[in-house]
């Protein structure tokens, strides 16, 4: 009875470690998702870009927005080889409203993605509110800029 109990604690044992094992070997395995595994890995980032507008001066921190602003994308200088190979996806909303996409977007002058985003704020209610811009890469790289703004009209 005893040697019984001991194969058992034994049996039970193996099985707990093999476990564990294949668990950590499991973890261990990078997860590949979309285009990522298709480039070496020092072109893996974040993409940064800067959000070009005519400026009316600034109050309180935020830039003044009056009329229709035409709005710039442009991207830091190491992207300008990459995404351009196939294009960005940008996505704009104001307030998270209004959704604007555009897919296969590629470079015109300089690093300025070939886009202009007109926003017109004479349908905005004046005071604060807050441009969300987002731009995705097809290697799943993706960069977003949150920009408050204070319409005046």
């Amino acid at each position: 009875m005893f040697k019984m109990k001991i194969s058992l604690m034994l049996l039970l044992l193996t099985i707990i470690l093999s476990f564990f094992i294949l668990t950590a070997d499991v973890e261990a395995t990078p997860q590949i998702e979309g285009f990522h595994s298709t480039h070496p890995p020092e072109k893996c980032h974040d993409l940064k870009f800067n959000l070009i507008m005519p400026s009316n001066g600034f109050v309180s921190g935020m830039e003044i927005a009056r009329g229709i602003i035409p709005l710039k994308i442009e991207m830091h200088p190491q992207f300008k080889g990459f995404g351009g190979e196939d294009g960005y996806s940008v996505f704009i909303s104001v307030d998270y409203e209004g959704e604007y996409a555009e897919d296969d977007i590629g470079f015109g002058q300089g690093n300025l993605l070939n886009l202009i985003f007109l926003i017109d704020t004479t349908k905005l209610s004046n005071g604060a509110h807050t441009i969300n811009v987002n731009v995705i890469d097809y290697h799943s790289h993706r960069g977003m800029i949150l920009m408050k703004v204070m319409v005046d009209n």
